[in-house]
């Protein structure tokens, strides 16, 4: 990557023109030489005193800073500070790394980039020292050639760029100088934008080898010329590349797709009025790539489905047109505008489905009015019994086991076992961080009244004479999903179908029993419903709270079976109609004559069983198994999938336990 870039700060542009040199540039081994020609090689000790530094009584390296304001001037100048001593630790390098220490700078100096004793690039370096040390001279140039090319304006960034294998560094130099050349051959004039740099950096800091892929390089040429003539729409056209390749690399995507959004996010820009509370159809589709990542279905999903949602301000959108801090704020994960997006984006494939339950199961409600309520509890209970409210507000993965945690740990303050839940409560602040401790500890807030916040949105629970413990009760049970009460959908035939359900729970034990009856003419309605729309995309966020009940309540009327009835399970209609449930909403893929196949071939088997005087057990659950084995297979191949991704990775293990799927794997166990 030989490049001569002429940064020309005093323009209104802020510019800058890079040229290659043609065979300008000495090699490393000359720049070397003619460092070595201009001087003996300084020891540490030498370039200390040149440099004012020694070590303080702590045996750390320091400077004297006299830095300070002048009055006169309005300026900082030496000479007018207090003479402080100011670290300047990573000059260990040059005490602990001498060769390493003289060829960095060497490289940092030649190809001016900065490279100081304070923080930065050469602390990273110090950091990895022992595996730099043996770096080829290739290996530390392509390093100082990237690091010349990019800005440093995000934390981490020499981190990264030091962490690359010498294979990925040569790939990354290679693409920048790339795309150097191809973006200035797009402008009038040759002479390219300082932004560039930036969005380099945004490139290594999400470097993939799936990135640059299909027709990358050009599209981000194309809109980065695009952006640096613009001046006002450039720095939007910047912030969608810049969300474009974030999102594609976190989400172990592919460059392909990125030309497919930065034509369509061109496309928005004339398109100023805002179609939610707060942003344009830009600003909405640009927050959900950059968390999400793009994919296929993405741009028809916010074309066709979600903005003419958003136009007729349509319920199943709330969260999208009003929320306020709405969306995941970790990658990979969701709140519940980003939510309602993904089922909106999403088709009745088997896959999509289950994901999208996994993400029901884990935002803290998908309920707009409980969401906007949970926030302004959440600031109301905000430093007495929980501390700060961002966990809350940011709908993080654990909210409910942790305000749970809390109010079990309260409610048996004063028994045996009180020190049980005060240490599983403890384990959960280490394993979330939400900084709930040591507040939640102070038993007297729990009962203090807490200032009535009456202003606001669609929250209206609540009263001015409530105590700490009333909001956070109500915190606990909006944080997770009422799977016992049927919700409420577009379709009213369904909606009536799942009112007829009527589960019956011992107060005592907790146990839930459901009419297996009941469930099977609901679940035959859905799965006419998704049968219908395989094709179709856009899943409404109610009808993925459908299947969710369905599958809990599906649940529960199997564990309702007695062993007598479990034997005759598989000739009854509304039976079939639930595992076919399962496999529409929790499989790779679901083919119609491939399930009649294999369902008739439990139903032959466990026939087989019956005769004129006697079952033999024995082959009915053989013919069970052989359905557990087709559904555990399923699952597999769905665990698989979700392990492949880092963002879906934690799905892997949440298939396993407590649902419809995991009832029918283990059911052969029952007969």
């Amino acid at each position: 990557m030989e490049r001569e870039k002429y940064f020309q700060g005093q323009t209104e542009q802020g510019q800058t023109e890079r040229g290659e040199q043609s065979n300008s540039a000495p090699s490393f081994d000359e720049h070397m030489r003619n460092m070595a020609e201009k001087s003996h090689r300084k020891t540490f000790e030498e370039k200390a005193k040149e440099k004012g530094y020694y070590k303080n009584k702590d045996g750390i390296w320091v400077e004297r800073d006299d830095y300070g304001f002048n009055e006169q001037t309005g300026c900082f100048e030496p000479g007018y500070g207090d003479g402080h001593e100011r670290p300047v630790g990573w000059f260990k390098l040059d005490e602990e790394y001498p060769d390493l220490a003289d060829k960095t700078e060497a490289l940092a100096e030649k190809h001016h980039v900065e490279y100081g004793d304070f923080s930065g690039l050469k602390a990273d370096v110090y950091k990895n020292a022992d595996r730099l040390s043996n770096a080829s001279e290739e290996h530390l140039e392509d390093i100082f050639m990237i690091a010349s090319a990019i800005s440093f304006s995000h934390l981490g960034t020499s981190e990264k760029l030091i962490s690359y294998s010498p294979e990925e560094l040569k790939n990354i130099s290679t693409f920048i100088d790339d795309y150097y050349i191809t973006t200035a051959q797009q402008l009038p004039d040759g002479k390219l934008n300082r932004k560039i740099m930036d969005i380099s950096e945004c490139f290594v800091l999400n470097y993939s080898s799936r990135l640059n892929e299909g027709d990358f390089i050009n599209k981000l040429s194309e809109y980065s010329a695009k952006a640096f003539q613009n001046n006002a729409e450039g720095y939007l056209l910047i912030h969608g590349i810049e969300s474009g390749i974030n999102g594609i690399s976190q989400n172990e995507g592919s460059g392909k797709n990125f030309g497919v959004f930065m034509d369509y996010a061109n496309e928005l820009l004339s398109d100023k009025e805002k179609i939610t509370k707060y942003d344009t159809k830009f600003d909405v589709i640009n927050t959900y790539v950059r968390n999400h990542g793009i994919d296929e279905k993405t741009i028809n999903g916010f074309r066709d489905v979600i903005f003419p949602l958003l136009a007729q301000k349509d319920s199943e959108v709330s969260a999208i047109l009003y929320g306020s801090n709405a969306y995941g704020v970790i990658k990979g994960q969701y709140g519940i505008a980003d939510y309602t997006e993904e089922c909106l984006l999403s088709t009745y494939d088997p896959g999509d489905i289950d994901k999208l339950i996994r993400i029901y199961h884990e935002i803290p409600t998908s309920d707009y009015k409980k969401f906007e309520q949970n926030r302004k509890d959440a600031l109301r209970l905000q430093d007495t019994i929980i501390g700060g409210r961002d966990f809350i507000h940011d709908e993080c993965v654990g909210v409910n086991e942790v305000l749970s945690a809390i109010k079990d740990y309260y409610d048996n303050r004063n028994s045996e076992d009180s020190e049980k839940y005060k240490q599983k409560l403890e384990e959960l602040e280490k394993k979330y961080h939400f900084g709930v401790l040591p507040y939640a500890l102070n038993f007297e807030k729990y009962e203090q009244p807490i200032e009535y916040m009456a202003e606001g949105s669609v929250a209206d629970a609540g009263s001015p004479d409530e105590r700490a413990i009333d909001i956070l009760n109500r915190l606990v049970e909006n944080t997770r999903p009422n799977l016992v009460q049927a919700p409420v959908t577009k379709y009213p035939e369904l909606n009536n179908l799942m009112k007829n359900i009527v589960p019956l729970i011992n107060e005592q034990t907790g146990e839930v029993r459901v009419d297996i009856n009941e469930v099977g003419a609901a679940v035959t309605a859905i799965n006419e419903l998704i049968l219908k729309n395989r094709d179709k995309q856009g899943i409404y966020p109610s009808t993925i709270s459908a299947i969710a009940f369905l599958d809990k309540m599906s649940t529960y009327a199997l564990r309702g079976v007695k062993s007598k009835e479990a034997k005759e399970l598989v000739f009854d209609p509304d039976f079939k109609e639930i595992v076919r449930f399962s496999q529409l909403t929790s499989s790779i893929g679901y083919n119609e004559n491939d399930f009649e196949k294999k369902y008739n071939q439990v139903l032959r088997k466990v026939s087989e069983a019956y005769t004129e005087d006697n079952i033999d057990n024995s082959i009915v659950v053989e013919g069970y198994r052989i359905l557990s084995q087709n559904i555990l297979q399923n699952m597999q191949s769905l665990g698989k999938k979700y392990a492949s991704k880092s963002t879906t990775k934690r799905f892997s293990e949440a298939i396993w336990s407590g649902n419809l799927s995991d009832e029918l794997i283990g059911l052969f166990q029952r007969v």
